[in-house]
């Protein structure tokens, strides 16, 4: 071959070579095709446009109806400058359709004109493709701004989504998946988005407002979405709205200002975890679960919402309500009603118009944890008509009634604080009953804790109810229960109050001191027992019993330094007082007087300043046997006043004037085997007017005076 011809075979080979990189370049390296320069329309320049190339649409307005390919980027030179458009009855603006690796960005799709069927045409419609819209207005549609489903998977980011006729975005079917974020979606016609039929959305950054319907609607089952630094405000019905099985976690959204609800769990088992959202002023509850749905509340602001601020209804299952602050609602802060069950813990329910946390309808269990109650317009914790409701370790501070309120309920009280309240500190009425327990009850404008009505039953044991404007513990009108091992103290009127036909209220090893009444009062027909407590340093009576006609017994009390009487029985029938100790009163320590009637046995009074026991006034009868009643100021024993009686087997030593002294005209006691010796006057003394029977065998001993004497 000659050096020619190899030279020519050379170069024939490069121009080949390089005709072929240029037909490759031609053919593969993506292009950028300019509407109108190279195309008028944008739907010429996509069927010409190969993967990869970019249609870039200068400022105009374009006719719609365009059906995108996979690999194309569509780009506005501006989102308000670029106008795609179509009649609102012809078609959709834009379609994609099976394609993947399709962007749209930087321009407006729009319907011109009116559609009133029920199906109508989208803006941007997403069928089983792979799409990416951004920085996109689209407005106007007559049906939905958005549809994706059939499996597509879109991001949509930083777009304007509104005025459209029915949602601004909507997405469907299962394995359809859509992010959704820095979008404005308003003032559509039904849903900000919707969610539904199995399909997955993630929203996050959006203002989503002003819409007809809910802000989002995530609904049927194995729909899942997950919502966080969203803005929901001034919906027609919720922000938020969870239904019909769908799954959602929504975190850290506002939803304010809303119609109805701010965050809705709604229907059939849909499930939501709700952690750290605001909702607020929304025109019904702020976060409310209903009808069969379970959940988790942590960490929520719930602030002057219409009515309750937190809610669960209708047989909602196990909600838990966690470190929520539920502030200035317009009902109550947290509301359990209608057979809901779940758990508020570390909650603060603060100034709501009602009740900080209200537990209603239901009997089902709610236990209600930590939280802090404090100047709700009602109670702290209100429950009302259930059961099985536990109230542990909350606190609840100047609230407008109650702290603790049970009414038609049962359930367990316990390591409280209930402090301030404007009348009760723990209140049970209307057949309430249930175990109240180491609770702290103190400076309430009435009673520490109350119990009230007939049906009404409570145990109460280890309480302390110190410093309550009125009584420390009440049972009145019927009530009945069992008080044990409490601490009554500085309360301003008595420690332990039990009237109005209270019924075998029995007092057991309290501690009632310092009271400015009575540490223990029975009174107005009520009937108990009062035994084993301490009566100390009470401005009245250690324990009063005042016109009781049923059984009283009273017996192994310490009634101590009480300023009147360490017992005092008045217009009392069948009062057994037995085996107390009163030292040290500065009236007797133990007084039947006006008309009472009853039995004092084995009774140690010492140290008074009056009498150790007295009898006094017409028509007062009492027996009294083997006590003993040494070193009072008077006497041990004194009847006195027409009283009577008999006084057997007593010992009366070393009192300042006499053992046993009877009084008055008309006093006819009965005295016998009585010991009354070694006393400051007197064994036995008689006044002038008194009449008692005095038997020989009693024993006068060591006396100062006479061992017997009657004085006319």
């Amino acid at each position: 071959m000659s050096r020619n011809r190899l030279i020519i075979d050379l170069v024939i080979l490069v121009l080949v070579t390089l005709t072929g990189l240029v037909f490759v370049y031609m053919r593969f390296v993506p292009r950028t095709i300019i509407v109108p320069d190279k195309y008028k329309t944008i739907q010429t320049a996509i069927t010409k446009a190969r993967p990869g190339d970019t249609v870039f649409v200068k400022a105009g307005i374009y006719e719609g109806g365009v059906s995108l390919k996979g690999g194309i980027r569509l780009v506005g030179e501006d989102m308000n400058e670029v106008v795609i458009e179509c009649n609102a009855l012809s078609r959709s603006v834009i379609f994609a359709n099976n394609c993947n690796n399709v962007i749209i960005s930087n321009l407006t799709a729009r319907h011109i004109g009116q559609n009133t069927n029920s199906e109508r045409m989208v803006g941007l419609l997403i069928d089983g493709a792979k799409v990416k819209i951004v920085g996109c207005r689209i407005v106007e549609a007559s049906g939905n701004g958005v549809l994706v489903y059939k499996g597509s998977e879109v991001l949509i980011e930083n777009c304007r989504v509104e005025n459209n006729g029915y949602c601004g975005i909507r997405v469907s079917d299962q394995e359809t998946k859509v992010k959704i974020s820095g979008c404005q979606i308003r003032e559509n016609g039904h849903y900000g988005v919707e969610i539904n039929s199995g399909a997955d959305g993630l929203l996050e950054n959006n203002r989503i407002e002003n819409n007809g319907y809910d802000g989002v609607l995530v609904i049927e089952e194995t729909s899942e979405a997950i919502l966080k630094l969203n803005i929901c405000r001034g919906n027609m019905y919720h922000g938020i709205r969870v239904t019909e099985g769908a799954q959602a976690a929504l975190n850290s959204n506002h939803c304010i200002e809303n119609k109805f609800t701010g965050i809705y769990i709604h229907k059939n088992n849909a499930k939501a975890t709700i952690v750290d959202n605001n909702c607020e002023k929304n025109n019904s509850y702020g976060i409310c679960f209903s009808d069969h749905v379970t959940g988790t509340a942590k960490g929520n602001l719930c602030l002057r919402n219409s009515n309750i601020g937190l809610y669960a209804t209708n047989n909602a299952v196990n909600v838990k309500m966690l470190s929520n602050s539920c502030i200035e609602n317009g009902s109550s802060g947290i509301c359990f009603d209608r057979s809901a069950s779940g758990l508020a813990e570390k909650n603060l329910c603060r100034a709501n118009a009602e009740h900080g946390i209200y537990i209603t309808n239901g009997d089902v269990n709610v236990d209600i944890v930590d939280n802090t109650c404090k100047e709700n317009g009602r109670s702290g914790i209100f429950v009302y008509d259930n059961s099985n409701t536990v109230v542990e370790n909350n606190i609840c501070i100047a609230n407008g009634n109650y702290g603790i309120a049970y009414s038609k309920s049962s359930g367990i009280v316990k390591n409280n604080v209930s402090k301030s309240n404007n009348k009760r500190g723990i209140y049970f009425s209307n057949g309430a009953d249930g175990l109240i327990k180491d609770n702290l009850c103190e400076k309430n404008g009435g009673i520490g804790i109350a119990i009230k009505h007939k049906g009404t039953s409570a145990t109460l044991k280890g309480n302390r109810c110190i410093a309550n404007e009125t009584h420390g513990i009440c049972f009145w009108d019927e009530a009945t229960g069992l008080v044990a091992d409490n601490i009554c103290e500085e309360n301003e009127e008595n420690g332990i109050y039990v009237t109005e036909l209270a019924t075998d209220v029995n007092l057991i090893s309290n501690e009632c001191r310092k009271n400015l009444w009575n540490g223990i009062t029975f009174y107005d027909g009520s009937k108990g027992l009062a035994k084993n407590n301490i009566c100390e340093e009470n401005s009245h009576s250690g324990i009063r019993v005042y016109k009781v006609e049923d059984a009283v017994t009273v017996t192994e009390n310490r009634c101590r330094r009480n300023e009147w009487y360490g017992i005092d029985i008045e217009e009392a029938a069948q009062v057994i007082a037995s085996n107390n100790i009163c030292s040290y009163n500065e009236l007797h320590g133990i007084l039947f007087e006006n008309g009472s009637r009853g039995l004092a046995e084995h009774n140690i009074c010492e140290k008074n300043l009056f009498p150790g026991i007295g009898i006094r006034g017409a028509d007062a009868v009492a027996i009294l046997k083997e006590n003993e009643c040494r070193e009072n100021n008077y006497s041990g024993i004194m009847f006195e006043e027409s009283a009577g009686g008999k006084a057997t087997g007593n010992k009366c030593e070393n009192n300042l004037w006499s053992g046993i002294a009877v009084k008055g005209k008309g006093t006819k006691p009965v005295l016998s085997a009585n010991q009354c010796n070694d006393n400051g006057a007197w064994g036995i003394i008689s006044w002038a007017g008194a009449e008692p029977t005095v038997s020989k065998d009693n024993i006068t001993e060591g006396n100062w005076k006479d061992g017997i004497k009657a004085r006319n």
